[in-house]
């Protein structure tokens, strides 16, 4: 039985935390036109399309001669009936090489990308491709008419096997999270700061500093910044991992029992055992590494309620730490 409590008392300190996370601002990853790796930089690509008549001469020939050969040859092509997309309709037609022009021609190519973009959001994909959708980047563009709009590129970088691109990224998020841990420090009874002598202040009286582990909920509001690295494996799986650092102000609630134990150094103390509410209020720092989360944080307690000042710590200040697993994520 001994076992089994003391089994759900660890599991509850490390799942408790944070329980979950919210992104109020997605990631945005910093992105730059090249990133080292020891067998060469990779560099950031756009996809282009080129015209006949951009290209090279040996790759004007190359499609010329790749044509000529489909001359007079019959193709089967397969429409499928819009009415009823259960069936198909087959036909059969000439490709006629003289109904062709240059402008037929189109070869799509990638690029290194040579303006720069300062952020964008991205996807890595099963192929090694990691896709970059830039931020608040667009391109402006006229049609015939003289009417604007704007198109937005999506650039990549292309990782080959056993390749590992980083990225750093900052965001802003929200989670809800428990401190199961408070130290409160020692507290002088008297308001005298300075002590005229030495034998006063060995003399004056402290409120013993306390350890508390106790439920309680906050939600923590946060700035983030950290680093994600993208491994590419072909064919066995890729391998993403994340880790980051986030500073943040919290607002919480839980309750206190008062009793004549933590009331002693008040003038009315307590007899009887008494629960308040507490708000509590503070900052705090975490590190994040995939699903594990470890945390610092200093805050302060405010008693709720009638005869609230009787608590010795109420105000005061404390230290909490928390780590946990991060099971819950949307």
């Amino acid at each position: 039985m001994r076992l089994f409590t003391t089994s759900l008392l660890v599991i509850f300190f490390l799942t408790s935390m944070r329980a979950q996370e919210v992104q109020i601002i997605k990631s945005k990853f910093y992105i730059s036109n090249s990133l080292p790796f020891d067998s060469g930089d990779i560099h950031l690509k756009k996809t282009i399309t080129l015209n006949f008549d951009s290209l090279t001469s040996g790759e004007q020939k190359v499609i010329i001669k790749k044509y000529k050969k489909l001359k007079g040859k019959e193709l089967q092509i397969t429409i499928t009936n819009p009415k009823d997309s259960k069936s198909t309709i087959t036909y059969t037609d000439y490709f006629k090489m003289d109904m062709l022009t240059r402008m037929d021609f189109s070869v799509e190519r990638d690029v290194n990308l040579k303006t720069k973009t300062k952020k964008g959001f991205v996807k890595f994909t099963d192929s090694g491709k990691i896709i970059v959708n830039p931020y608040l980047t667009a391109n402006e563009v006229k049609d015939s008419t003289g009417k604007k709009s704007y198109v937005r590129d999506i650039y990549s970088y292309q990782l080959k096997n056993r390749q590992k691109a980083k990225l750093w990224f900052n965001e802003i998020t929200i989670s809800t999270v428990t401190i199961p841990l408070k130290y409160r420090p020692r507290i002088a009874v008297d308001n005298d700061p300075n002590p005229p002598n030495e034998d006063e202040a060995m003399a004056r009286e402290y409120i013993p500093e306390d350890f508390s582990s106790s439920f309680n909920v906050n939600l923590f509001l946060g700035v983030s910044i950290g680093q994600t690295s993208f491994f590419y494996r072909k064919d066995v799986g890729n391998i993403t991992n994340t880790w980051k650092v986030t500073a943040g102000f919290f607002i919480g609630a839980s309750t206190v029992k008062l009793n004549k134990t933590n009331t002693d150094f008040s003038s009315n103390k307590l007899d009887t055992e008494v629960t308040k509410g507490l708000a509590s209020l503070g900052f705090g720092l975490t590190y994040s590494f995939n699903k594990i989360n470890v945390g610092a944080f200093y805050g302060f307690d405010y008693a709720l309620g009638s005869d609230v000042d009787l608590w010795n710590y109420n105000k005061e200040p404390w230290i909490g730490v928390g780590l946990g697993l991060n099971l819950f994520k949307f």
